[in-house]
This record gives C-alpha cells, structure tokens and sequence, in this order.
C-alpha cells in the first residue's frame, strides 16, 4: 500500500476508502490524499471524493431504538430449534450419501477382485482350460472283449 511518502501513485480505491474512513472519523482528508493520486485521475478522484463528503454530510446519525436487541434476541431464540432441525437433516443426508458412495465404491472393489482371481484361476487350473479329447493311445491298452 502506497502511502504519502512514496513515490507511487495510489489506487482511486484505496484513495476512497482511506477519504471514506476518515469522513466517519470526523476528519476531512481529501486534500492530502488528492495529492498522493496519479495526475490524470485526480479530476474525477475530486468529484468522487466531494459525492462522498456531501453524501456524508446528509447522512443523520442512527441509533437503534430501543428493545432491537431484545427483540432480535428473542426472534433468534424461536428460531435455533429449525435451524438446529435443518442442520442435522443436512448432516444426516450427508451421511447417507457419503455411505451410498462408500458402499458403491466398495461393491465395485468387491467385483473387480472376483473377476480377477475368476480369470487367475482359470488359467492356473486345468480344468479352466478348453479340453481336447486325449487321443486312443493315450488312454492305454484296449479292455480284453469277454
């Protein structure tokens, strides 16, 4: 943040905010701030700075009447039980689709490994194999006729 002692312009922005901090603290600054922004902004910085001042100027000072508080106290005591209600419908709901994804995925894993040690045991078992009918000679001597 630049400030008065700098070298480098100010943002418009800051100028304002920093313009609009001091009116709310009964301080007038507009001319050293005007003095800190960049040469071509001034002019329209000047006018913002002057809305802001004659804005503030017809702005009367508020109090809130009395009991607000009270009130607003009691209003917010009646509604902490729906808003609790609310709060822990959403975390139930919450959980329920945490454990409907927790569960899908697992079911998922479930398959995945069934089918992998589907297929190794497949290959790894000789009766996963396609069989081919052993040949005659294989099976050894003929059974003598009776």
């Amino acid at each position: 943040m630049a400030g008065p002692h700098t070298t480098e312009p100010e943002e418009s922005a800051e100028l304002l905010s920093r313009h609009v901090t001091g009116l709310l603290a009964g301080v007038d600054r507009s001319a050293e701030l005007l003095a800190t922004s960049a040469e071509p902004e001034q002019g329209d910085l000047a006018g913002l700075m002057d809305l802001a001042r004659r804005l503030h100027a017809a702005m009367p000072a508020v109090a809130p009447r009395l009991g607000f508080a009270a009130d607003l106290r009691a209003q917010l005591d009646l509604a902490a039980p729906a808003a609790e209600a609310t709060r822990r419908r959403e975390k139930e709901q919450r959980r329920l689709w945490i454990a409907g994804i927790s569960g899908a995925v697992a079911l998922l894993g479930l398959g995945l490994v069934t089918y992998r040690t589907a297929r190794a045991g497949a290959r790894a078992m000789p009766w996963g194999k396609a069989r081919v009918p052993a040949p005659a000679s294989a099976l050894g001597p003929e059974p003598a006729q009776l």
